[in-house]
């Protein structure tokens, strides 16, 4: 008999949540046990991203993220029959049900979001803030906001 085990990995969810100034207005660090693709990664901190500014009240707004391909897909408004296809409908569902935008951002420009996804890696909880960031990102936050 054969059994089909699936490795588990840690995924690193960094959100950044600014203002149209520019100003950070919320940030969080989420780690995801997962045992699914990295595409379905990819897609749930989408996900991760589209829940917490939902539950933050920002309900008109553009989320950026470095996953280009899952950016593609849900701006298609097609879902693959794919694992990756009901987090994607979910996504579809979400965008549409509260004005929000999605747009691809190059890794290079998404610094500080992908230094909170690593960050997140090293805690053994997720953590949410609201009007700040974590004090080890000022610096980088400060220096992307001034380009």
């Amino acid at each position: 008999m054969r059994r089909l085990v699936r490795e588990i990995f840690l995924v690193g969810v960094g959100i950044v949540i600014r203002n149209r100034d520019g100003c950070v207005v919320g940030s969080s660090t989420q780690r995801l046990v997962a045992s699914f693709s990295l595409m379905v990664a990819e897609a749930t901190t989408i996900v991760c991203g589209i829940n917490f500014a939902v539950s933050s009240g920002w309900l008109l707004c553009v989320l950026e993220s470095d996953a280009k391909s899952m950016v593609g897909l849900v701006l298609s408004g097609t879902a693959p029959l794919a694992e990756v296809g009901v987090v994607i409908v979910d996504i579809i569902r979400l965008v549409n049900g509260f004005q929000i935008a999605l747009s691809f951002v190059p890794r290079a420009a998404d610094r500080v979001a992908d230094c909170l996804a690593k960050l997140a890696l090293a805690s053994s909880e997720d953590h949410f803030y609201l009007n700040s960031i974590p004090p080890s990102m000022e610096g980088l936050v400060l220096a992307d906001w001034l380009g």
